[in-house]
């Protein structure tokens, strides 16, 4: 498994936590090739196009229910603080985690005080014992240039042995855990740390990811960076318009020629509301997988349009609606027969990734 350098992330998706849903699926525009269509004045055909916000909120991707299905924490009865010290409360078996055998998850009782130990059994018979073993959870904000965020959770946990840990103190670096990354131990110590508050370590972070021009996700995303990008002086002739209302704000969309032909457009720009006038540059779905390899991968789909300002540089927005907005136009208005198609692309992309320990992402190929 080749792990992409996080610095370098170049362009390349099942438990299912997503803030939005999937992409409707339609045909792909094809290009007008047949020389005998006849030209349809671009203002009659921005008409014809579906760009309302009617027609868009129709045209938006639908959420899916989450599919994790949740493990039942086992029954516990006549449990209380007098029971002996270091006993077993309760035992719950998981066969065949990867490369381990079995995976023996113990809630148990010592002086007092409830906590979780896991006893690992591997195909040769040897038994690993780990006595830390957490509950971890990402808080990403998917941040776009414009400031805006959304929000989505990853799950995971973590277990360390005594080694690991000294190695950690000795080194200063994050040891690398045992770590099962499958959902149903995950979901499991999650209904144990309900059940019995304070048995269950839990440790959450909060991280920052953002969209880039490659088409991955970046660590340690900007922040509103596109207020102050440089707008051109002239995208050529102004030959219709749109008001759009998006997930994030309200925007304009305007269409220009500059080839003196009124009926194509060989230019299309977005303001948002307060925001500089830009070129669309690309229009991107995502269908990103965290954890594609194991049995806890979580899928994130979103939509994604990047905008190049007088000075080539690149701003990223997270906005489905505006991305769905985007597809329409480009869609209608090729069918017509223009040579909109040259204006910009919109692709879709499938990603992996792997989070490490602290939160931070990686590309997977």
């Amino acid at each position: 498994m080749a792990i992409r350098p996080i610095s370098t992330i170049e362009p390349k998706p099942t438990n299912l936590i997503q803030f939005e849903g999937k992409k409707k699926e339609t045909p792909k525009p094809q290009p007008h090739t047949s020389p005998m269509v006849k030209a349809v004045p671009l203002a009659v055909l921005i008409a014809m196009s579906p760009l309302s916000n009617d027609a868009a909120a129709n045209y938006r991707i639908e959420p899916e229910p989450n599919t994790i299905e949740l493990v039942d924490v086992p029954e516990v009865n006549e449990i209380s603080d007098a029971q002996q010290s270091g006993r077993v409360l309760s035992t719950k078996r998981f066969n065949r985690i990867f490369n381990i055998n079995t995976l023996d998850v113990q809630l148990i009782q010592q002086n007092n005080k409830k906590s979780v130990r896991f006893v690992y059994t591997q195909p040769n018979g040897r038994t690993t014992v780990t006595n830390k073993n957490q509950l971890v959870k990402y808080n990403f904000s998917l941040r776009s240039d414009d400031g805006t965020s959304k929000r989505f959770i990853l799950k995971n946990v973590h277990s360390y042995t005594d080694k690991e840990l000294q190695k950690d103190f000795n080194s200063r670096l994050a040891p690398i855990p045992i770590v099962p990354n499958d959902k149903n131990v995950t979901n499991y110590m999650e209904n144990l740390s309900k059940k019995y508050p304070g048995a269950v370590e839990t440790v959450q972070y909060k991280r920052i990811v953002g969209p880039s021009a490659t088409g991955y996700l970046e660590n340690n995303a900007g922040g509103n960076s596109m207020k102050t990008a440089t707008p051109k002086a002239s995208y050529g002739k102004n030959i219709g318009s749109n008001d759009f209302d998006g997930d994030n704000g309200k925007y304009t969309i305007r269409y220009y020629s500059t080839d003196g032909n009124e009926n194509n457009a060989e230019v299309v720009t977005v303001q948002k509301a307060g925001y500089p006038e830009l070129k669309v540059g690309l229009v991107m779905y995502h269908k990103d997988t965290f954890f594609s390899e194991d049995n806890n991968a979580t899928q994130l789909q979103y939509g994604q349009v990047i905008l190049v300002d007088a000075k080539n540089k690149k701003y990223n927005i997270v906005d489905n609606a505006l991305t769905q907005a985007m597809d329409v136009v480009k869609q209608s208005l090729t069918e017509q027969g223009n040579a909109f198609n040259n204006a910009y692309a919109v692709l879709s992309l499938t990603n992996n990734y792997g989070v490490t320990t602290k939160g931070a992402v990686f590309a997977v190929d």
